[in-house]
């Protein structure tokens, strides 16, 4: 425990240093909230990592030197940190001890030591590889998400501390939802109504149905982006008080979303929406902001080509196939790998052949039985506290409806999220990758319906404060459940399978093939923490050119 508190002491001093030192070159950029300073930190150390990998690998020291420029900003700017500090106090004190236990114990998400963590030892062992999708497709998904996992991971302490990330940001999405929720006065300004019971219904729904650990992976990270920077897009449309600041927020949030999972990509279009309609093309386009966004952008989209020789994955318009390690049959193992795989082929028992299953929507009856109980489950996770707020004194709002609702703004966020959840749908219909969509759009259309029959209410703190002890009650028993048993006998560090695997050398790079093959587990048949260059097929030939490594399918 000791050992994790001091990682985690030192990561969160830094973390919001950076994102203090960030703020004051981005200006104007009004910070409000510690969640807000720690989100944009992170935004911060995905952009250094990502822009240094170009040239070398993320080395245990290179993290070392990032962790104490942070601690010096920290102290650099520990004026202004203090006061956010001093507001939210109480929350930070109450969302570490529960990260404790949402940290004590945890396993990996199950993709972790399929790519997660491989892709990481390979960012920490050579600078970016060209090809790295040929070694295996799931590398090729560039997210930003497992770019700053290699902030998190050491290789001296066997990438033991790399979830702190995900800790570091519970803590950091709870404190920017609790602050809207409590530092809003509705009765000085009612168009916070619908800031207010959209920070609520997602605050609950991410501590209820997210209290695990090993259910982040990439897609909680990048779903609660997105859901942010929709919580900012309100603020932006119905707040003159730093308007270019929460504009500048929801810029961060979409691009950092995108950048995570590619499947938030339609909502790049609210920014650019809100820059012409308010009228600040010029003020953005001149601004340091708008040259670190579009370079953040551009160094994303060169790792992306490097990995696969295509610009924007996964269509084939946008790839270059006289790059040397372009692999002409990428493009269609990544359907078949995803999108077949994620309509529940595995579970269909019927006639139909494997072409004809995926044909039109033949797939969605197997689909939705495999799946029925889970959208269920997030459905209850959603709903409840939504309900329990309604139910209370009511208070009329006469005009808030077409304030909110009956303008161009919202049909166009509306029209957003049902085409992005409908591409979700089509495409790659895994109830954790597309769930955002769902709830985002659920939400409006309730506040619609409640706000035109008159039914939408306050609630009072006392009832809030209620609402949210038992959502924090209910996180802190499912983990007591989950640990189960005698507390001296579990560890807040998870252990890593160890991998049965064949060296061989290929222009003196050592090659690890795993050679545990059928009849075990799918875990054992991974790569884990094997030392790079690891793989469990061995189709690939390897090049050095300029020290740089290319890998290409034969």
């Amino acid at each position: 425990m000791l050992i994790f508190l001091f990682f985690f002491t030192i990561y969160f001093i830094s973390i919001i240093g950076l994102g203090f030192q960030t703020k004051k070159l981005l200006s104007p950029l009004n910070i409000t909230s510690i969640g807000e300073a720690g989100i944009l930190g992170l935004f911060t150390i995905s952009f250094i990592i990502t822009f240094f990998h170009l040239f070398f690998p993320i080395s245990d020291f290179f993290n070392v030197l990032i962790l104490l420029f942070g601690m010096i900003f920290f102290l650099t700017n520990y004026k202004a940190i203090k006061l956010n500090f001093k507001i939210e106090k109480s929350s930070i004190i109450i969302l570490i001890f529960l990260s404790i236990f949402l940290f004590f114990n945890h396993k990996p998400n199950e993709d972790f030591g399929f790519y997660h963590l491989p892709y990481v030892v390979n960012l920490k062992s050579e600078k970016i590889i060209f090809g790295l999708s040929n070694l295996q497709i799931n590398q090729g998904w560039n997210s930003m998400w497992l770019n700053l996992h290699s902030f998190f991971s050491f290789k001296y302490n066997g990438y033991k501390t790399i979830y702190i990330v995900n800790i570091l940001f519970y803590l950091f999405i709870n404190l920017v939802f609790l602050k809207k929720i409590f530092y809003l006065n509705i009765s000085k300004e009612k168009s916070e109504l619908l800031t207010k019971y959209f920070s609520i219904a997602f605050f609950c729904f991410f501590n209820i149905k997210f209290a695990r650990l090993n259910s982040f992976g990439i897609d909680v990270p990048s779903n609660f982006l997105l859901i942010l920077s929709i919580l900012y897009f309100f603020k932006t449309l119905h707040s003159h008080e730093n308007r270019i600041s929460n504009l500048k927020f929801l810029s961060i949030f979409i691009v950092f979303a995108f950048m995570s999972r590619i499947s938030n990509a339609l909502f790049l279009l609210l920014p650019i929406y809100l820059i012409f309609r308010l009228g600040l093309f010029s003020t953005i386009v001149k601004s340091k902001f708008f040259i670190f966004m579009i370079l953040f952008l551009l160094v994303w989209i060169i790792q992306q080509f490097v990995y696969t020789g295509c610009f924007i994955f996964p269509y084939k318009f946008f790839c270059y196939s006289e790059a040397s390690w372009y692999d002409s049959d990428f493009l269609e193992n990544f359907k078949v790998s995803t999108t077949y795989a994620n309509k529940s082929f595995s579970s269909y028992t019927g006639d139909m052949s494997y072409e004809n299953y995926h044909n039109k929507l033949n797939w969605v009856s197997t689909w939705f039985l495999r799946t029925k109980i889970e959208i269920m489950e997030y459905l209850i996770a959603f709903l409840i506290p939504f309900l329990f707020l309604i139910f209370k004194k009511k208070m009329k709002i006469k005009n808030l409806f077409n304030l909110f609702f009956f303008n161009q703004p919202t049909l166009i966020l509306i029209i957003l999220i049902f085409f992005s959840a409908l591409l979700w749908f089509l495409n790659s219909p895994v109830i954790r990758m597309g769930n955002h969509f769902i709830f985002l759009l659920l939400f409006l259309l309730l506040f619609i319906l409640l706000n035109y029959f008159g039914q939408l209410r306050f609630s009072s703190k006392k009832n809030i404060y209620i609402l949210i002890f038992f959502v924090f009650v209910f996180h802190l028993s499912k983990n007591i459940v989950r640990v189960n048993g005698d507390f001296s006998k579990k560890t807040f560090f998870p252990e890593f399978q160890n991998i049965d695997f064949e060296t061989i050398k290929i222009l003196n790079k050592k090659i690890h093939i795993n050679m545990v093959r059928e009849g075990n587990t799918i875990q054992s048949r991974v790569c884990w923490d094997v030392p790079f260059l690891c793989t469990t097929d061995d189709d690939f030939d390897v090049k050095i050119k300029n020290s740089y490594v290319f890998i290409k399918k034969n």
